[in-house]
């Protein structure tokens, strides 16, 4: 715990009296563990972060896609409001000029969408090569394998 404290769910210090005497006596081993391990998942975080932002223009892309997704609510907000209110203004950039200018932010765009995907099987699909791609692999190559694994469990269960 954050302040000092251990908790062990499920021990009785009366019950198991041993072993409550060894954790007490070795409580600043737990706790340097303890603190070692956090240190490590967040550099670990951290590096993941890193190589994420370090993909050209997937910021770009996702912002470009974020606009693209508000200005089609909005027109679809004016018609059925029977075009009245303000025309919505169109996004300043198309989305499937950067896709081709920035094809790697592009596969982890789809590689995340994927992750995403309410099906197991193509979510897990996603999630490696969503894995793949950040570790800066061949974005094609792991596209193709996506493709690959998502189709062979669709022709394994198409007659489930």
């Amino acid at each position: 715990m954050d302040d000092g404290r251990l908790k062990i769910n499920g021990m009785d210090p009366k019950k198991n009296k041993d072993d409550y005497g060894f954790i007490r006596e070795n409580k600043p081993e737990f706790v340097r563990c303890i603190e070692e391990q956090k240190r490590k998942e967040k550099e670990a975080y951290e590096a993941r972060q890193a190589k994420i932002a370090a993909i050209e223009g997937l910021e770009l892309l996702e912002q470009t896609a974020t606009e693209w997704e508000q200005y089609y609510a909005e027109w679809n907000r004016l018609i059925e409001n029977d075009g009245i209110g303000k025309t919505p203004n169109k996004p300043e950039f198309e989305l499937d000029e950067l896709k081709k200018k920035y094809p790697r932010a592009a596969a982890y765009m789809k590689a995340e969408s994927w992750q995403l995907a309410s099906h197991y099987a193509k979510a897990t699909a996603g999630t490696h090569g969503l894995e793949r791609i950040i570790e800066g692999e061949d974005y094609e190559q792991v596209l193709c394998d996506m493709e690959a694994e998502w189709d062979a469990h669709v022709k394994e269960h198409m007659w489930d």
